[in-house]
């Protein structure tokens, strides 16, 4: 999973490696975008979701759930 383009573009994308140095995917296979869809709340529609980091399961291979750190809304201002 890897973060996409800018500020236009707040999506991830589908890359993978077999050997950690060529890396292989295409920047029109979305993974994420930067919409979060949730159960009990109303949708949260987010300026950007970066680096994304994939938790796998008790055999080590299955991913479960993907984190990103977040930008809520554009511009930033922290009181």
């Amino acid at each position: 999973v890897l973060h996409g383009g800018g500020w236009d573009c707040p999506f991830g994308y589908h890359y993978y490696s077999e050997d950690g140095f060529h890396w292989y995917g295409s920047n029109h296979v979305k993974v994420y975008e930067n919409i979060i869809e949730q159960v009990h709340e109303k949708a949260l529609n987010l300026s950007r979701r970066e680096r994304p980091h994939l938790i796998f399961g008790k055999d080590g291979k299955t991913p479960v759930a993907v984190t990103n750190g977040v930008t809520e809304a554009w511009p930033c201002t922290l009181v």
